[in-house]
């Protein structure tokens, strides 16, 4: 239960050096200005089939079906003008770069444009074996492919610390579209340290990294990706670091990241060393370990309208997770869904480290290869997550989960729903706190989860939950627990306005020295016993926990609407009803309260109506009930027919009764009984 959190380590960069002493065209000047680059543009809408042979979305190409986007003719749909380099794999040697010679390599090409100050190198369909480098001398070259179905680049020959295409130092501004880069043994576009944007373009099976995005020296790094696909790499799908690097990411996808040859890693997107990175209607697939890792003070990652989904365990069983959050770095997320991960869908870690989720779904995590886990979030040693309009639904072990001090946890608006026990039949919590953390919950759903709907233990965890509906938690596979709230170890829980409804075993309950449950205006209602008949309690409070209750109603629940027991238990309420309380499944009980073994309980002006064979009993030499303007009517006698008392006083327990209202009760008004057990009544009625 307490596993502690643990970052991954972050894999640095083994080919880092190399990319730092590659720099392209080193010996040219740089440009003083941009070039007139080209453009890209492709028929987004349905285009006809001119051949009844090609699929949908597919056109006639002199007999050949190509997809839509990449038009017809050599050129397909790139916007051609008198600066336009031209490049054709399947052109005669020799060429000049002109359309009716064009170059057979695509550095021949981008070196042409670049002495030209930038414009349109334009590639015909073609697999092209080579290695490209655009430096400070290709300001303002646009590298545009007819499309990435048909421009392939292969870089496997390149080497291990050669990219497929690498935008290096002061490349001021340069644009890659419509390409495939495939089978680079190192990564498969590196950029550092320029400006490079990359539209529908794909980087797959390289051998180490798709993407790689990073700051060398003093010069930024800006990198804007859109429409692309990132799949089958190695180690990371997009790998963005450096202080001075920026990345957007739009409408594109990082799938299948592969394990290395240690069979770990595989990561889908890492963003580290205060890098910052913005991706929009994204997905994040089927990588392997972790999805998205955010790591180190300064780092900060927005995330909308993105998926990141079935994250797999690596070769070990380890992790899985969703998202991972760490060192101080920072996430947002909205509109987001995170769904189908193992280990956690989200993990948060360390000091500093904030996490925002506004309207985002976290869903369907799995316990990781080893069967551990399977949280749907889980915060801990000080970071802190906010989470607005959320769904944390059908996780595994916890919804929820929060440990260490200086944890914190703010939900709103939030479900935690349907979470299931771990591998061994374990667990299944909502909401867990712990080892010092807090966790505040304003108007959430915690529902139909396992063991316990919302659980809090550890002296100085805190929780507080306003407007929160708490229902429907199960047993475990044992048939036990299916807690509503469940309190011990010293922690604190206040929940304000709450409805805990149609939970198992317990409505509420708190246990231990130090340990205090707080409810205002709460109602727990409908708690039913579990499989073997036991239990069904409203709320529980044993071995020395308090209880202080205002404004609330406990109603219909079974066995025991309030129970109290052990030395040094206490409980206080004030303006509430304990009503309707019904016999367990012997038919017996059926208490509106029960206390004893030494506790004390302390009530004011509380209604206790129609409850089963004891409004209230109090028993057990040291027990002791004080009752003031507090109203006990309408009990009812066992289905034995037996007891209906109003108040039952017995073995030595002692009770206090001021102004109060005892009538219309079954059998006797007060029984009490034998020596040893004192009543005091004062301006009370009994009718």
């Amino acid at each position: 239960m307490r596993s502690k959190f643990r970052p991954v380590c972050t894999p640095r960069i083994p080919f880092l050096a190399a990319l730092l002493l590659f720099a392209c065209d080193k010996d040219k000047p740089p440009k003083s200005e941009a070039g007139d680059a080209g453009t890209l543009t492709h028929d987004t809408g349905p285009a006809p089939d001119t051949d009844p042979d090609c699929d949908t979305g597919h056109l006639d190409d002199d007999g050949e079906c190509v997809p839509a986007a990449c038009g017809t003719g050599t050129w397909g749909n790139l916007e051609l003008d008198e600066s336009t380099v031209y490049v054709d794999i399947a052109a005669a040697e020799g060429g000049d770069g002109s359309e009716a010679a064009p170059f057979t390599s695509i550095q021949a090409g981008l070196d042409a444009a670049g002495d030209a100050d930038g414009g349109m190198v334009a590639v015909a369909a073609g697999n092209y074996a080579e290695t490209l480098e655009l430096g400070r001398s290709h300001d303002g070259v646009h590298l545009a492919g007819r499309c990435r179905e048909l421009v392939a680049i292969d870089a496997s020959e390149g080497g291990g610390s050669t990219p497929g295409i690498y935008v290096a130092v002061n490349a001021s501004e340069v644009e890659i579209s419509g390409v495939t880069v495939s089978g680079s043994q190192s990564a498969g576009v590196a950029v550092g340290s320029g400006a490079a944007k990359i539209r529908d373009t794909a980087v797959v099976e390289s051998e180490y990294y798709g993407i790689v995005a990073f700051q060398t020296g003093i010069h930024p790094t800006a990198l804007t990706m859109e429409g692309c696909e990132i799949r089958g790499n190695t180690t990371v799908g997009v790998l963005v670091y450096g202080s001075g690097t920026s990345v957007t990411l739009q409408e594109t996808a990082i799938e299948d990241t592969r394990s290395d040859r240690s069979g770990e890693t595989g990561q889908g997107l890492e963003v580290w060393g205060g890098a910052s990175l913005v991706a929009e209607a994204c997905e994040v697939r089927g990588n392997t370990t972790l999805g998205v890792v955010v790591a180190d003070s300064g780092t900060s990652v927005t995330l909308r309208e993105t998926f990141i989904v079935d994250t797999q365990p690596d070769e070990n069983g380890n992790s899985g997770c969703g998202i991972q959050v760490s060192l101080g770095a920072s996430l947002d997320a909205e509109a987001c869904e995170i769904r189908g991960n193992a280990s956690a869908g989200l993990l948060a870690g360390d000091s500093g480290t904030v996490v925002t989720l506004r309207e985002t779904a976290i869903e369907g995590t799995q316990p990781d290869g080893k069967g551990e886990a399977g949280y749907g979030i889980q915060v801990s040693e000080g970071a802190s997550l906010d989470a607005e309009a959320c769904v944390v639904g059908g996780n595994s072990s916890a919804g929820v989960s929060a440990p260490h001090s200086g944890t914190t946890v703010t939900l709103r608006e939030t479900a935690i729903a349907d979470t299931q026990p771990d591998e061994n039949g374990e667990r299944g919590y909502g909401i867990e706190v712990w080892d010092g953390a807090s966790l505040d919950a304003e108007a959430c759903e915690v529902r139909e989860n396992t063991g316990a709907g919302v659980i809090a233990y550890d002296s100085g965890t805190l929780v507080t939950i306003r407007e929160t509906s708490i229902e429907g938690t199960q047993p475990g596979e044992s048939g036990e627990d299916g807690l509503g709230i469940v309190v011990w170890d010293g922690a604190s829980l206040v929940a304000e306005a709450c409805e805990v409804r149609g939970n198992t075993t317990l409505g509420a309950a708190a246990a231990d020295s130090g340990t205090s449950l707080t409810l205002r205006e709460t109602s727990i209602e409908d708690t039913q016993p579990r499989n073997d008949g036991e239990g069904g309690f409203g709320i529980q409070v044993t071995d020395g926990a308090s209880l202080d209750a205002e404004a609330c109603e406990v109603s219909g629940n079974s066995n025991v609407g309030v129970a109290a027991a052990n030395s040094g238990t206490s409980v206080s309420l004030r303006g509430s009803g304990i009503k309707d309380t019904q016999p367990d499944q012997n038919g017996e009980s059926g208490y509106g309260m029960q206390i004893q073994d030494g506790a004390s309980l302390d009530a004011e002006a509380c209604e206790l109506i129609g409850n089963t064979s004891a409004g209230v009993g109090a028993v057990h030499s040291g027990t002791s009930v004080s009752l003031r303007e507090t109203t006990i009517e309408d009990t009812q006698p066992d289905e034995n027919g037996e007891l209906g008392y109003g108040i039952q006083v017995s073995e030595g327990a002692s009770l206090d009764a001021e102004a109060c209202t005892i009538r219309e009760n079954t059998s006797e008004g007060v029984i009490a009984g034998p020596s040893g057990t004192s009543v005091t009544l004062r301006d009370t009625t009994i009718d």
